[in-house]
């Protein structure tokens, strides 16, 4: 998959407006970039341009996408995006049956190739159990997430993030 059809499909799940939704820990929003994680940008002003080399960067090349198998390319970048770049890894190191050190490597690609979209998309749902539970405010957020997770893997399933 190529960065710029993984960013398109992002900005779907994310939006492109500026939000200020109360009890979401990121605070304001745009483009799915959060004051919380980028507090030195003015979220408000932010442009897609600008949005679009914070995800290249910071979760595309960081978590080293382009490198991973096919079906796995488009989840393990929402992850980074939705739950952080070092879960991410460490689900996908996980589902591998590896040391879950967040280090994405040689042993980690290799170890990918045994791991299939759904038992990400099973560790990435149980990531957002596991939150809830620690969060019960967090519940509110439960559907969004465990919908977006399905439509992936349908998506790869239907041939549709190739």
């Amino acid at each position: 998959m190529k960065y710029e059809d993984a960013f398109k499909l992002l900005l779907t799940f994310e939006g492109k407006q500026f939000t200020e939704i109360s009890g979401d820990a990121g605070g304001k929003t745009k483009f799915g970039i959060s004051e919380k994680v980028y507090p030195g940008i003015d979220i408000e002003n932010l442009t897609e341009e600008q949005a679009g080399l914070i995800y290249h960067t910071d979760y595309w090349n960081h978590c080293k996408c382009l490198n991973l198998p096919g079906a796995l390319q488009y989840i393990v970048f929402d992850t980074a995006v939705n739950c952080g770049q070092g879960t991410a890894i460490m689900l996908l190191q996980k589902c591998a049956g590896i040391e879950q050190d967040g280090i994405i490597g040689q042993q980690t690609f290799d170890a990918a190739q045994r791991v299939t979209i759904e038992q990400y998309a099973d560790a990435r749902k149980a990531r957002y159990a596991d939150i809830i539970f620690k969060n019960p405010q967090d519940k509110k957020f439960q559907t969004g997430w465990f919908n977006r997770v399905e439509k992936i893997v349908q998506m790869e399933l239907n041939g549709e993030l190739s």
